[in-house]
């Protein structure tokens, strides 16, 4: 059995920095209007971080079994302990799957989760929900000695850019805006407070949507938006940092 305390400093560490080094989600649809949203984070780099620390457990490699970690979590298994989740979300979450791959020589450290959907109005609610799935799974992945019931109130902030907009997805036109409400309170948000101290350590985190769409784009709208040269993959760049200099950075219009 993995032993919990080994973890607690690793999970701690990751499911903070999930939200804080490389985020690509990318939503591929397909002509009948179903398709995926899957998110990826590269946590390497924390991995490295931690051990330039000198903070990795002495013997966490032989509490792994001296193996690397590579492990596929079906998210119906998470979403059964998130008792705040509404069943609607747990319905659309049900076929999702998490993916963890660990290993401590090559400090190769990543997440990538895969939720399939029906519509295109699901997309937008998966969004938010992906996010929330990469915390979920990851502690749940690597903290397997956790007693059921047990509360989630350690839980670090996390870093949720998509909720700062509000996004629609239609069979000819995409769109993102800034919610200037909920934006004019970004000083209170949590996680990226702790996100702005660790830019002090020269950490500023990225976050990249991709969008694949059925058939090429009439028109592509946004200071951070690149079309690829066949016009089916649009690709959404932004960082922490710019996100709080102009929340405007990250909207965009897609018209296809």
């Amino acid at each position: 059995h993995m032993k919990s305390k080994l973890f607690v400093l690793l999970v701690a560490v990751a499911t903070f920095f999930t939200s804080c080094l490389e985020v690509v989600q990318e939503v591929t649809i397909k002509p009948d209007g179903g398709g995926d949203v899957s998110s990826y984070s590269n946590l390497g780099p924390m991995l490295e971080m931690v051990k330039a620390m000198g903070q990795m457990p002495p013997d966490l490699k032989e509490k792994m079994g001296g193996k690397a970690i590579d492990t596929t979590i079906q998210l119906s298994a998470i979403t059964d302990s998130l008792k705040d989740l509404a069943d609607a979300d747990r319905k659309l979450l049900a076929n999702g799957t998490f993916n963890l791959k660990l290993n401590l020589d090559t400090d190769e450290f990543s997440t990538r989760n895969n939720i399939p959907f029906k519509s295109l109005g699901d997309i937008n609610k998966l969004e938010q929900l992906s996010a929330k799935m990469m915390d979920k799974g990851l502690t749940q992945a690597l903290d397997k000695d956790k007693k059921e019931g047990q509360d989630d109130d350690g839980d670090m902030p996390s870093v949720n850019l998509t909720g700062y907009y509000n996004t629609t997805y239609g069979k000819n036109l995409i769109e993102r805006k800034l919610d200037k409400t909920k934006y004019a309170g970004v000083d209170n948000d949590e996680g990226l407070k702790a996100v702005k101290e660790m830019s002090s350590l020269g950490v500023n985190p990225t976050t990249s949507l991709v969008i694949n769409l059925p058939r090429a784009a009439k028109k592509v709208e946004g200071k951070n938006a690149t079309l690829s040269e066949d016009k089916k993959k649009v690709t959404i760049k932004g960082d922490v940092e710019s996100f709080l200099n102009d929340g405007s950075a990250m909207e965009f219009r897609i018209e296809y």
